[in-house]
Parts: structure tokens; C-alpha cells; sequence
């Protein structure tokens, strides 16, 4: 054995597989060492996370399977693990983390999909700290600025910088949704009879109260405020703790990120299981229950049994697996018709944060464009400068087969960094690098966050959590507090652990 090779086996983790003539001798971010005895050389396998080439069926009944390795699946997996149990993560993607996406631009690592982390979210917090990683704050010094019929404004603090008349026009309106969340289930059922967009048109007078309210559920839900129940809106603000809680900055939703990107979190998650109990390209498409057993299908006719199975994917994606007959009518019309919000989430980097240095925050919102709405990334002051934010059209298609910009990436970049330059000011030097995320051509997620239609949350009722035998379900869709966000899957992980345990 060469040398070289020793001594990267000595600094690996080692571990050994052998399946279909491959014996694996290191596991290797961002992929594994193999020896293939046929071809008699080393091969170099590139991966993202823990992959194996070929998931054999089993005659060992395991204690609890879970499918998909997102936060929600990764959480519930290490308490049972911790807890002495047998799991075993079955995950249909190439790689961990789900609705959490790492990606790069200009070189610093950002995130494609969930990100922000806010100060009243107690469960992630407290997995951040038992893991070992830290939040850093979301640049908010300076100006902000809001863009509403072709007049711009600019202010500080977290009043958005709107005329007096459309303020107060807006503060009317969200305490009307404040009271409205505080009261549920008080008429639940009439508010899920119409959209969030038919209310909000019926509650504002002024365009400037309508664009901060429809930018700020558009990219809360990554849905139009005509496509989704002003009941589910209702529900995101209660779960939140307030309106503010759930759009806001400082010291609310977008508060801060986790440094090194939210997939760190499913990283340390991982390496607590192990490699041996994560098995990606595992697509289930059925399971069945007996009385004291599940088998678990899985795509190319490879079986795995388990005492009881967690399902921690969204419901969009549980529609493609055979539950059986018996499922409860409630779960299956949640299957059916439980839609997920998604949209164009994108990055543009620039050689420092110029903004910053002219007395911007970043943080801008507008009413027309393809810039939506964006916020200061910037990892390091003394690196490159990132924005993020949400493409403003995506809304209005987020149901449909188009994409929202039928135009090419670099035409896109070009056009946004022309927008950002409209709001605060020419930039020193041309964008360095642009990366964008489009939830709706992941082939093994529905969406990227939740936006049911109205009808669907009186349909599916109250208790869309409930086991079915042995079947137990997670998910951040429906947590008691944070729903649909990191906090949500923490807290819908940690219980669905607790009810198998």
C-alpha cells in the first residue's frame, strides 16, 4: 500500500463495507476511498455526505426506521440513538439536510434554504449549543430601504421606513391579525374559506401598507397572498408569537445564522449516528404494518423492518408512498392536498459589502423589479460582500410549471445587480459571483416551506401528528411553535423520539 495512502487512512475515520465487489476502506468529505478488486486500482467516489453504494435487504428487525435525513428525521434519529435504540435513516436524496441546502458564492459558504435563527426559537438553539456551533447576527446597522410606487425610502430600526398614512394603515392591519391568531381556533373554519390576499385587500386602503404585508407573507410562505389560507397565516403568526416574531429582524425570525451554514447542524447530527445508520438514494415507496413489526420499501424491491417507523418528510412527498388501505381519511387528504410554498432564493456577491460602507444595512424591500426583498449575508466584513434575497415574482407562480423568470441565470444575476444599484447606489466594482436556489426542481421535496390552500387545514383537522399504529410522524409543518422552521422540525423530532422511545 502506498504510503501516501497509509497515511490518509490514519487521519480518516475508518470504517469497511463491501457490496457488489467494492470494499471500502476511509470515508473521505466530500466523497470515499474504494478498492475495486476487479479492476485492481483505487477509486475515488465523490459524495456529499454519507452514501453507500448498495443497501442490502435485511433480516434484522430494527428498533425505529425514519425516513428522510432532514433536521426534523436527523433530530428524532440521535435522541432514539442516544437513548440506546437501534435506527436506521433512510433518506431518498444524495445527501442530508433536506430543506437545508449548502451552497457557495464568491467563495463563503451561504444557504440555499433555511438559514435564520431567532432568539425566542429555544429547541434549535439549545441542539446548537449541545453541538458545539454559533449563531452570528444579521447585520442590521444603518439605512434600510423600501421601494413603493417608484419612491424610495430610507429609515432605521424595525419601523419599516413607510409614509405615516401607510404605516398606520399597516399597524391597523396586523393587529387585527395579532388578535385574530390569539383567538384561534375561534373561527378557524371561516378564516380558511378565504386568502390571505382577499382579507388583506378588504383591511388596507394605502399600496405602502399592502406591499409591506405581501412581501412579507410572500417570502414567509414562497407563495402568493392569493394562493394561501388566511388561516394558515393566522396559525404561522400564533405559532411565532406575533407578527413581528415572524417578519421581522432584529431580535425576531431573521435574527441571526448559524456559522459555517444550517447543514453544520445536520452534519454534527450525522456523525453522531454514524455512517453505518444513514443510507442515502433510498427512495421509500411503501411500508406496511403488521401486528408487531413494519416493513419499509424501498426503491429497486430492497425491504427494511423496524418495530416502528417515523416519518419525517413533507407531506407532499408522503403522497408517493403506499401507506395502506387503513390510513386515516385526515392524514390522506393532508397527502393529497397539503401544498408547500417555494420560490427562487438567491446570492449575489460583490468584492466587499459596499453598502455597508455608504450606511446601508442590506435590507431593502420593493414593490416592483425581480429583487423582492434582501438582506446583509456577509460572513466576514474584510471578505466579500453577499446579499441574499427573494426573487419579487416568484409569488404569482409558485403553483404553476414555469419558472417565475424564463431568462438565464447570468441575465438574472446582471438584472439584480442593476436593482441593487437602484436602491443603494453604484457599486465599486462589478458583482464576483451569483448562486441561486429553486425549491421546485428538487426532485425529492415539495416545497420549500408551508402554504395551504384554504380548505386543506379544516379538511386534514386538528390532530394531523396523530400515530397511525405503528407509525409515527415529523416534520416542521406541524409543530407546536415555529412551524415550519428549523425550531419546528427540532420540536416535532424531539417528540416524535419521545413518543417510540
Amino acid at each position: 500500500m502506498p504510503s501516501w495512502l497509509r497515511r490518509l487512512l490514519r487521519r480518516a475515520e475508518p470504517w469497511s463495507r463491501r457490496s457488489r465487489g467494492f470494499e471500502c476502506f476511509a470515508r473521505r468529505r466530500p466523497g470515499v476511498v474504494l478498492w475495486c478488486p476487479t479492476e485492481k486500482r483505487l477509486l475515488t467516489v465523490p459524495l456529499t455526505m454519507y452514501t453507500y453504494v448498495h443497501m442490502k435487504n435485511a433480516s434484522t428487525i430494527h428498533d425505529i426506521i425514519v425516513i428522510g435525513a432532514g433536521l426534523a428525521g436527523l433530530t428524532a434519529a440521535t435522541r432514539l440513538r442516544r437513548a440506546g435504540r437501534d435506527v436506521v435513516v433512510l433518506e431518498a436524496a444524495d445527501r442530508i439536510g433536506g430543506r437545508l441546502l449548502r451552497q457557495t458564492v464568491g467563495g463563503v459558504t451561504v444557504d440555499g434554504g433555511g438559514a435564520w435563527v431567532a432568539p425566542t426559537q429555544h429547541r434549535v438553539r439549545a441542539l446548537l449549543d449541545e453541538v458545539g456551533l454559533t449563531l452570528r447576527p444579521t447585520y442590521t446597522e444603518g439605512r434600510h430601504v423600501v421601494r413603493v410606487d417608484g419612491a424610495v425610502h430610507t429609515g432605521r430600526g424595525t419601523i419599516p421606513p413607510l409614509p405615516f398614512h401607510a404605516l398606520a394603515d399597516g399597524g391597523l392591519a396586523v393587529a387585527r391579525l395579532e388578535l385574530m391568531a390569539r383567538l384561534l381556533p375561534l373561527r378557524s373554519r371561516q378564516l380558511d374559506t378565504k386568502t390571505f390576499g382577499d382579507w388583506m385587500r378588504r383591511h388596507t386602503r394605502s399600496q405602502g401598507a399592502r406591499t409591506m404585508l405581501e412581501i412579507a407573507v410572500s417570502a414567509t410562505t414562497g407563495s402568493s397572498v392569493d394562493d394561501v389560507s388566511l388561516l394558515a397565516i393566522a396559525q404561522m403568526i400564533r405559532s411565532a408569537g406575533g407578527f413581528h416574531q415572524l417578519t421581522g429582524v432584529h431580535g425576531a425570525a431573521q435574527d441571526a445564522r448559524i456559522v459555517g451554514g444550517s447543514v453544520s447542524l445536520c452534519d454534527r447530527l450525522a456523525d453522531r449516528l454514524g455512517p453505518s445508520r444513514i443510507h442515502l438514494g433510498a427512495a421509500v415507496t411503501a411500508v406496511e404494518q403488521s401486528s408487531d413489526t413494519v416493513t419499509v420499501r424501498v426503491v429497486g424491491g430492497r425491504t427494511v423492518r423496524a418495530s416502528r417507523v417515523i416519518t419525517a418528510i413533507d407531506p407532499g412527498m408522503c403522497a408517493r408512498i403506499d401507506f395502506g388501505a387503513g390510513l386515516p381519511a385526515p392524514r390522506r387528504a393532508l397527502h393529497d392536498t397539503f401544498t408547500m410554498g417555494s420560490g427562487i432564493k438567491f446570492h449575489l456577491a460583490y468584492d466587499t459589502p459596499f453598502w455597508r460602507h455608504r450606511g446601508f444595512s442590506g435590507q431593502a424591500f420593493t414593490d416592483d423589479g425581480m429583487v423582492g426583498i434582501l438582506f446583509d449575508a456577509t460572513a466576514d466584513a474584510c471578505g466579500p460582500g453577499v446579499l441574499v434575497g427573494f426573487l419579487g415574482g416568484f409569488a404569482e407562480t409558485s403553483n404553476g410549471d414555469e419558472r417565475p423568470l424564463t431568462v438565464t441565470n447570468a441575465t438574472r444575476a446582471a438584472q439584480i445587480g442593476l436593482e441593487v444599484e437602484q436602491l443603494f447606489g453604484a457599486a465599486p466594482s462589478p458583482p464576483i459571483d451569483y448562486c441561486e436556489q429553486d425549491w421546485r426542481e428538487e426532485p425529492h421535496v415539495s416545497g420549500c416551506v408551508p402554504a395551504p390552500a384554504p380548505g386543506v387545514l379544516s379538511a386534514i383537522g386538528p390532530a394531523p401528528v396523530r400515530p397511525y399504529g405503528r407509525l409515527h410522524w415529523a416534520g416542521a409543518e406541524f409543530a407546536d411553535a415555529w412551524s415550519g422552521y428549523m425550531d419546528g422540525a427540532v420540536r416535532s423530532g424531539e417528540r416524535a423520539a419521545a413518543e417510540v422511545a
